[in-house]
Formats: structure tokens, C-alpha cells, sequence
């Protein structure tokens, strides 16, 4: 679930070496003042670590409103610069739509046009039929003229001749024609009427669509006018915007430069003024031997633990021997008197109550150990069957009690840990493909089991509750044991896998807050704060912050847990243990 803590060191009091400025600070010390100048100098020094402090909390203070200050005025400039975005990228809409409209009105325009002029066309296709049949007329008329006379010179002759043949042939042929005549007359004057009626559709029709054209014309000159307005106004905010904008970074950078004269930097702080929730560190387990770079982060934790008391330790490994470690770290001061710590493991199974001695167990056990071989060190004994290949390690709290039994052989492994004579875990492991840890509470009864296979979780079963990952049951113990009635943030590592289900947490009222302890990849660092952005960074000292103070988001807060100053002597070294 999380990236285990090797911590491999002691913690030991050296002592300050003998200086000549110790030994004038020890002859001072040795010089007696008038009782009342003692006492005045006294009241007089009382007061001045009065004021000190109270000049202190306000500076805090201080800092602390000038940093929320400071994330509002973030947050409304980067509104600002969505905000001024948004409207440049509405007027370029704005511009193609008036240019849409400008189109718009010319095909408008245009089509108008060609209807009218097809009209005119039909108009003037109409007055041709006019003209053909007036000419039709004029022709018969002419025949019929022609036609009259050839008939009165008929009427008119005396004797058959051979002119009398050739004028009856005239008009009979004439006869023919005029009748040709009349029925192309008829025929046109038919189609006239059928080209008035199709001209007076046409008109009707091609009416009406210029009267739509008309009304689309005079709509997009209206919403021209609307949309050249609204470019107007939105050209308008933007001016307002970009001056907002930069009275905002004025603000800002005035912020900024009150906090580097009051802390320093503008970015990270090491405030006691905590959100009005449940804070939680959290780490694997909490070792009795620490390597350089966990006994700095325990010094950097101790640090904000001291100052503000709403800060709890979480630690998620079972460890059967934490209430001795947690009194041990106490007694040394690594760690404050009041902070509370909690375990997973213990939490879950009641490890505090009394717990009843598995007496007949615990001789079960030491009646089958038939050891070929043994040897003890440090308290624990090694047993070893080289024939059946098996190896068994106990170790013993008191003579009579065990604290934990690890049987090995090629098939098998086993292993039951006790809690002053009680049993309270044990795990098998059959063949190398199955893993089953059962958990035990004060009644000796199973509370807790754990089963899983080579490459993935089977299940997690806790009192009646069934759990799918080991985050399910995380947020289970945190909201149940740790904090029912506020919201969690939770102080982890920057390498742990809980930020892949930060949206599950987040759901369950719990905020992920990263502790960054050093920097291996500048780029994996800035994308992991980009792809994040969190409220709130927990840093481990000042050299890890100034390796990645480009990256971190204005609008986080970041604490900075050790200032990297000098560490007085009086107060407990860590030294690296050798061993």
C-alpha cells in the first residue's frame, strides 16, 4: 500500500564540547545581583519573551492571512485570464458569423436578382406569343382579303376558262391555308393563356421568396448589429479584465514581497495555523532503527507535532512491539508526549485491552520443537532439522511467553505472533501461491482475514464487512477509528500508490496531501503536482523546496516542515548506528 520507511539508526545525547565562551557563560552564571534589581531584571526578561511570542503568533498570523490573500488573488486571476480568453475567442466567432451573415445577405441579394430577372425573362417570353399571334392575324386577314377577291372574280366570270381553273385552284389553296392559319392561331392563343396563368404562379411565388429573402436580410442586419455590439462589449471587458488583471499581479507581487520580508520566500511556510480538520501523517511503521534520511524526516514530523496538536500518526504495517516503540520514541523525545498514534492492525483488533495467556499453546509449541541443531542471538533462537530440511525461529518476551514462531521448510511456511502470551496474528503460506493471515481479537477469536494469491488480492475480511483493496479498509479504519466527524487530510509520501485512488478518498471525505522528501526527477516532480494540483504541500526541508519552488502552483500552500537551521546541542543528535 505504501513505500516501506527503512529507518536504520539511534537516536543518542551528545553533549556540547567545552568551550572558553561555556566556561565565561558558566562564571557569569556564577555572579549574584542586588533581589530587587534580580527580580526587576527578571520581570523585565519575562515580559520580553512575552512580547517575543506574541510578536511571533502575529507574524504568523500574518503570514498566514497573506497567504490566503494570496490564493484568492491566484484564484481571480486565473478567472480573470480564463474569463479574457474565453471573450477573444468569442469575437473570433463573433467575426466569422458576421462574415457567415455578410454571405448570407449577398446569396440573398443575388437570388433575388435572378428571379426577378427570370421573370422579366417570362414577361418578355409572353409579349413574343403577343407578337406571333398578331402576325398570325395580319397573315389571315391578308388571306382572307386575297380570298374575297379571288371568290367575287369566280362570281364574276362569264365563261369557263383556263384562268377560271387556275383561280378555283387559288382558292381552294387559300381555303386550306386560312384554315391552317386559324387552328396555329388557336393553338397559340391556347398556350398564351397557359403562359399567363404559369407568369402569374411565377410571380406569386418568386414574390414570396423575395419577401423571405427580404425578412432573412433585414434578420442578419439585425443580428449583425447585435454581434458587432457584442464584440464591442466583449473588446470592452477585455480592457476592464486586463486592467483587473494587473492590479491583481500588482496585489500579488506586493503579497509576495511581504512574505519574503516576513519568512523569507513567497511560496513555503512552517505554520502552526492548520485547516479547521483532521490531520494525519502516515507512514509504514515506525521503526527502532533509522537510516539518515528517516531520522531527518522524523526530526521535520516532530517539528510540526510540536507546534500544533491536531496532527495525529498513522502507521499501516502490523507490528506487535509499536506500544514499546511509541513509549521508547516518547522517552527520548523524537516524538511529543501528547501526539497521538495510531495502528491499522491494532485499532482494528483491540490490541490495548487485556488480553487472556494461551498457556497450553505456548507449551504445545515448546513440546514440539525437536530440534537437530540450535543456536541463539539476540534473543532469538534458530532451530534446524537438516534432514527434513525445516528451520524454526522463536523469540521470547519472557521465559514462559513466546512473541513470535516462523516455521520454514520447502513446502510450507508459518508463522504466529504473540502480544504478551495471547496470539494475535498468524500466516500461512502453502507452496509459495497462497498467502492467508488471520488476525485475532482479545477473545483469542479470528477479526481479521487477509487471503491472497501470487498476483493479486482475493479478499479482505474484517468482523462481518468484506473489503475489495486494502484502500477500502484504509478508509474504513481511518473514518471508524481515527476521525468520525471532520475531514481527513492525509499526509503521505510523494511515491505512495494512494494518489492512484485519490478520487476514492476524495469520495469518502479524505484529501491526499503529498509529503515531497527528495527530489530524484525534476520533471516526474512537476508533473506530479501539475496532474494533481493539490491545496496543500507538505515539504521536508528547505533544500528539497528550492529544488522544486518553479513548479509548485501559486495557489498552494506549502509548508515546509524543517528550515534546515542549526540544531542546538542541547537537544538530542541523531547519530547513525554503525551496526
Amino acid at each position: 500500500m505504501e513505500k516501506k520507511l527503512s529507518f536504520n539508526c539511534t537516536f543518542t545525547e551528545s553533549k556540547p564540547e567545552k568551550t572558553s565562551a561555556s566556561k565565561v557563560e558558566k562564571n557569569l552564571e556564577s555572579i549574584v545581583f542586588n533581589p530587587e534589581f534580580q527580580q526587576k531584571l527578571t520581570s523585565l526578561e519575562d515580559e520580553y519573551d512575552q512580547i517575543i511570542d506574541k510578536k511571533n503568533k502575529i507574524e504568523e498570523t500574518i503570514i498566514h492571512e497573506l497567504y490566503s490573500e494570496k490564493k484568492d488573488l491566484v484564484g481571480d486571476f486565473d478567472q480573470l485570464k480564463f474569463e479574457i480568453e474565453f471573450l477573444k475567442q468569442d469575437i473570433v466567432h463573433y467575426k466569422k458569423l458576421i462574415k457567415t451573415l455578410e454571405k448570407q445577405n449577398i446569396a440573398f441579394k443575388k437570388e433575388v436578382s435572378e428571379n426577378i430577372s427570370r421573370l422579366d425573362q417570362l414577361t418578355q417570353q409572353l409579349q413574343e406569343i403577343d407578337a406571333e399571334v398578331a402576325a398570325i392575324d395580319k397573315r389571315i386577314q391578308r388571306v382572307q382579303r386575297i380570298l374575297n377577291v379571288d371568290e367575287e372574280k369566280l362570281e364574276n366570270s362569264i365563261s369557263f376558262s383556263d384562268s377560271t381553273t387556275s383561280l378555283i385552284e387559288n382558292i381552294s389553296s387559300r381555303r386550306i391555308k386560312l384554315e391552317e392559319l386559324e387552328m396555329n392561331k388557336k393553338k397559340m392563343v391556347e398556350r398564351k393563356y397557359t403562359f399567363e396563368e404559369y407568369l402569374d404562379n411565377e410571380k406569386e411565388a418568386v414574390g414570396q421568396l423575395i419577401d423571405v429573402l427580404q425578412e432573412f436580410d433585414v434578420s442578419n442586419q439585425v443580428k449583425k448589429s447585435e454581434i458587432e455590439e457584442n464584440i464591442k462589449h466583449a473588446e470592452i471587458r477585455i480592457e476592464e479584465a486586463t486592467r483587473e488583471s494587473t492590479a491583481l499581479a500588482s496585489q500579488k507581487q506586493y503579497i509576495e514581497s511581504r512574505l519574503v520580508d516576513l519568512n523569507g520566500n513567497s511560496k513555503g511556510i512552517l505554520s502552526n495555523i492548520l485547516k479547521n480538520e483532521a490531520y494525519v501523517l502516515v507512514t509504514d511503521e515506525l521503526p527502532k532503527k533509522l537510516s539518515q534520511s528517516e531520522a531527518e524526516s522524523i526530526r521535520a514530523w516532530n517539528k510540526l507535532l510540536q507546534l500544533n496538536n491536531n496532527v495525529k500518526i498513522a502507521t499501516l504495517e502490523f507490528d506487535s512491539e509499536i506500544l514499546s516503540t511509541v513509549t521508547r520514541y516518547r522517552q527520548l523525545g523524537w516524538l511529543p508526549q501528547n501526539v497521538r498514534i495510531y495502528n491499522l492492525f491494532n485499532d482494528l483488533l483491540g490490541v490495548k485491552r487485556t488480553r487472556p495467556v494461551t498457556q497450553d499453546l505456548m507449551d504445545h509449541r515448546k513440546e514440539s520443537l525437536r530440534p537437530f541443531f540450535a543456536k541463539e542471538e539476540d534473543g532469538v533462537k534458530y532451530y534446524y532439522d537438516n534432514k527434513e530440511n525445516t528451520m524454526l525461529t522463536v523469540r521470547e518476551q519472557t521465559e514462559d511467553n513466546l512473541e513470535y514462531y516462523h516455521f520454514v521448510n520447502d513446502n510450507r511456511e508459518f508463522t504466529e505472533v504473540y502480544n504478551e502470551g495471547s496470539i494475535v496474528m498468524d500466516r500461512e503460506t502453502v507452496e509459495g501461491l497462497h498467502e492467508i493471515q488471520r488476525y485475532y481479537d482479545a477473545n483469542g477469536e479470528v477479526i481479521l482475514t487477509i487471503k491472497a494469491g501470487v498476483e493479486k488480492l482475493e479478499y479482505i475480511r474484517y468482523q462481518d464487512i468484506n473489503f475489495r483493496s486494502h484502500q477500502e479498509l484504509l478508509i474504513y479504519w481511518l473514518t471508524h477509528f481515527i476521525e468520525k466527524n471532520s475531514a481527513i487530510n492525509l499526509i503521505v509520501d510523494q511515491t505512495s500508490q494512494l494518489f492512484e485512488e485519490q478520487g476514492l478518498f476524495k469520495q469518502n471525505g479524505i484529501n491526499l496531501v503529498p509529503l515531497i522528501q527528495n527530489v530524484q526527477s525534476k520533471e516526474d516532480i512537476q508533473q506530479f503536482v501539475a496532474s494533481n494540483h493539490f491545496e496543500e504541500i507538505f515539504i521536508i526541508n528547505r533544500d528539497v523546496f528550492e529544488e522544486i519552488e518553479a513548479y509548485l502552483n501559486d495557489d498552494c500552500l506549502i509548508r515546509i516542515l524543517d528550515g534546515n537551521e542549526s540544531v542546538k546541542q542541547s537537544k538530542p543528535q541523531i547519530v547513525i548506528d554503525s551496526k
